[in-house]
């Protein structure tokens, strides 16, 4: 049987917490400070696991959906493709290009002459900001930084398609 990387993470993880940073003089801020870094980095690549491709078919969906959206708002037809590529390159290309028409597609709404058409653009693209900013944090949330991790949602609710 070969062991997951999540497995083997979880074993550095707990060599790291249970013996390397136990050991280190109190007096080394420094060398404290990069195990904890360490074992942050640890903790999301635990959280990670098998869920990168996941975390980009959300990224392309609510891309893809912004911009139809704007599309829509401008009353112009969108090149976006909104099929889901095999393979981890492929999906991580097709984000890139969804996210290239998408932000022209933003870049002529906010270039717009009609005030209106302008702050809905704004209003759609902060939508979708903030819920692009809290799957960020919860994709990132083994890292430490979160003041109140628990007030954040499971990873598997930031990674499910809403629209």
């Amino acid at each position: 049987m070969v062991p997951s990387h999540a497995l083997r993470f979880q074993s550095m993880l707990r060599a790291m917490v249970e013996v390397v940073i136990p050991a280190l003089p109190s007096d080394q801020r420094l060398a404290l400070d990069q195990a904890q870094i360490i074992a942050g980095n640890l903790r999301i690549l635990i959280d990670q696991a098998g869920r990168t491709s996941d975390y980009d078919r959300v990224d392309l969906a609510e891309s893809a959906a912004l911009g139809r959206k704007l599309a829509d708002l401008l009353d112009v037809a969108s090149a976006i493709d909104t099929a889901t590529p095999d393979g981890e390159r492929a999906l991580a290309d097709r984000v890139a290009a969804t996210k290239q028409v998408t932000d022209a597609l933003l870049r002529t709404a906010l270039d717009h002459d009609d005030a209106a058409i302008r702050g809905a653009a704004g209003r759609l693209v902060l939508d979708q900001a903030e819920k692009q900013l809290i799957r960020e944090r919860v994709w990132l949330r083994g890292a430490g930084f979160e003041l109140d991790p628990e007030a954040l949602p499971a990873l598997d609710a930031v990674l499910t398609p809403i629209d």
